[in-house]
């Protein structure tokens, strides 16, 4: 990409090509946000709405806002100011689905589900029926997005549909695209895990995780992570916890390098969320879990009498409650199971 943006650079100079500058502004603007290079994607949409503003279309003028739209739909959140001047614009461009479907999930970002919902009703039965061709990929997805701000499992089930048979691949056609949000296996697993199917989910957030990070698209990595601790904790197995909080913690590190704020709030209420699944997994009492830890340290029960000050007929008696409570026999498996939960 970066050689085929030096052939355009190349060619906007030497010709003094307004349109072929915009372009460029357009598509470094793209291949920024793509790697989590947000400050600079914004300067670049900026240079490209001066641009616009040359060249004087509509067009032009309103990627610059449809740019700072994708911008919100990555942070979760929009400012009031650019949710309005969003809508103004909106409102005055042509009636192409790919183009009204912002208006609800502007509304969305904004907050206003009620107004999201009722502008949106009119693209939630359009997966199956629209035609394919140059926009279909992108409006199927954004009325996915949209179905997933407004928790309408219907209709991304029914976009679930159209895409989850699709090979793998990368967001953006080469069509003149305005953003690109990394593997579409992602928003495959977004979908899935929306309508329950959990397995399904964690076959594609562990596909886009591997895709987002052959290419260093780290936003869209660090939302495969939290997406597929989200699945493993929607499995309900114990065992996954531990990798579910490794995934999850990873991803809020990264969310706060790139000042998302919107998937910080996802993955810290998810580590609360999985860190009181741990805790109530836990039947042991305070005391009973010192002894367990110690166990797993291969302490006899003389060394743990003595490291906490307690009679060995009190250590015996723990170990034989910590053994009928979590249905064991030997101490290594109490050994297995305190280090496993160490891992939190």
């Amino acid at each position: 990409m970066d050689n085929e943006l030096g052939r355009i650079e190349q060619f906007a100079v030497y010709r003094r090509h307004g349109l072929a500058r915009w372009h460029l502004h357009r598509l470094r603007a793209t291949r920024a946000a793509l790697v989590g290079e947000l400050g600079a994607a914004v300067e670049h949409n900026e240079a490209d709405r001066a641009v616009a503003i040359e060249i004087g279309t509509l067009s032009t003028i309103g990627m610059y806002h449809t740019f700072l739209n994708e911008l919100a739909l990555l942070r979760g959140t929009i400012a009031p100011e650019a949710g309005r001047a969003a809508i103004a614009m909106l409102q005055q461009a042509p009636g192409i689905a790919l183009v009204r479907i912002f208006i609800p999930l502007v509304h969305a970002l904004r907050g206003d589900h009620d107004l999201a919902r009722a502008t949106f009703e009119e693209f939630r039965h359009m997966p199956g029926t629209i035609e394919v061709g140059p926009r279909w990929a992108a409006l199927v997805n954004h009325i996915g997005f949209v179905a997933l701000l407004l928790d309408d499992t219907d209709t991304a089930g029914r976009v679930y549909q159209e895409v989850s048979g699709l090979p793998p691949g990368y967001m953006a056609d080469g069509s003149g695209v305005v953003f690109c949000g990394g593997a579409t296996e992602r928003v495959g697993g977004d979908l899935a895990l929306a309508t329950g199917r959990v397995d399904e989910a964690i076959g594609h957030y562990t596909t886009a995780i591997e895709m987002n990070a052959r290419i260093g698209a780290r936003p869209f990595l660090a939302l495969s992570r939290l997406g597929l601790a989200k699945a493993l904790v929607a499995r309900g197995v114990a065992g996954d916890l531990p990798a579910a909080r490794a995934l999850v913690t990873e991803a809020a590190a990264e969310f706060r390098r790139l000042d998302l704020p919107g998937p910080v709030a996802a993955a810290d209420a998810l580590l609360t969320r999985i860190d009181a699944a741990a805790t109530a997994a836990n039947p042991l009492s305070r005391r009973e879990s010192e002894v367990a830890s110690l166990i797993a340290l291969a302490m006899s029960n003389r060394q743990i009498a003595e490291q906490l000050v307690l009679s060995e007929r009190t250590v015996e008696t723990h170990v034989r409650s910590i053994l009928a409570k979590l249905g064991y026999s030997t101490r290594t498996e109490i050994a297995t199971w305190s280090l496993r939960r160490a891992a939190f």
